[in-house]
């Protein structure tokens, strides 16, 4: 990726963001959308747009194209289209906010994330933020500002985990997270990595540990489990979202890797270790739509 819109990916840009002081919030709400129409465009002159997603749905910025799912966030800077794409009824944070103008120090962010296993915490400073901009917007713009802060940590722990890797295994790593809803095959993925199948089996077992299949699966697993504990979805919505058709087979899944159903993992404290799951490891290449 390379920075301020110059992407070589097709589905990602990088913003240089400017994070020396903290915002000043126009707006910090809950949006609701996809019932009126199925595609929104949107430009804001001077404000930059946070979003915070709790549906499936495509956002488009000029050429490149991010899908969107539970527990994506979006970052959007003043003066730029951008266009929804909404799949039925759509709800979603969002923060629209001043940022001052570019100087050092500023941190490279993408236009869009996983929040992954930081869901929780991301989540609960941007309600915090909300709930405080109509009484306090100090606090409001102090929750924002180290929500933006922890995107800036997110990002760069992300870069170290994957600039060592082959870039085939990342091209992989990447696509996963962006479609784990979706069908995939090893040879889908090698064939979208750009090498061979057996190629790509050999690298992901050597540079990640499990086999691709496996992978997709555990990958699965851990975003219904973030799901799980920090959205009220419910648990058929969360299997559909993660790629699981059949709710049976989403809850075998579940019990196998962590030990307790679903339903127990919301309504406790969660804190089993994923066990292996070596029996993934002998499917063949197709990573099921379960």
């Amino acid at each position: 990726m390379a920075e301020n819109g110059e992407s070589t990916e097709s589905t990602m840009t990088v913003w240089r963001v400017p994070l020396g002081r903290p915002p000043d919030i126009a707006r910090v709400d809950i949006g609701h959308h996809g019932t009126a129409c199925t595609v929104e465009e949107w430009c804001l002159d001077d404000l930059w747009s946070l979003h915070l997603y709790g549906y499936h749905g495509r956002l488009a910025i000029g050429p490149h194209r991010v899908t969107l799912a539970p527990g994506w966030l979006s970052l959007i800077p003043p003066g730029t289209v951008h266009r929804l794409h909404y799949v039925g009824p759509s709800v979603h944070l969002f923060a629209h906010f001043h940022l001052p103008a570019a100087g050092p120090p500023t941190a490279a962010l993408p236009s869009a994330l996983d929040c992954g296993t930081e869901l929780p915490r991301i989540r609960e400073l941007f309600e915090s933020a909300r709930a405080a901009s109509g009484t306090a917007p100090h606090r409001a713009r102090a929750d924002l500002w180290s929500l933006l802060c922890r995107l800036e940590t997110m990002t760069a722990a992300a870069d170290r985990d994957t600039r060592d890797m082959h870039p085939a295994v990342a091209a992989v790593l990447d696509h996963v997270d962006a479609h784990l809803d979706e069908r995939m095959s090893v040879t889908f993925l090698a064939r979208l990595a750009g090498i061979s199948p057996n190629h790509l089996t050999r690298l992901f077992r050597t540079q990640v540990g499990e086999t691709v299949v496996a992978h997709v699966r555990h990958r699965r697993l851990a975003r219904a489990r973030t799901l799980l504990t920090s959205t009220g979805m419910p648990v058929k919505t969360v299997a559909h979202s993660v790629g699981f058709g059949d709710l049976q087979t989403f809850n075998k899944a579940f019990r196998r890797r962590y030990g307790m159903s679903p339903r127990r993992a919301r309504h406790g404290t969660m804190t089993a270790e994923p066990r292996p799951d070596d029996r993934m490891n002998g499917m063949n290449g197709m990573v099921p739509w379960d």
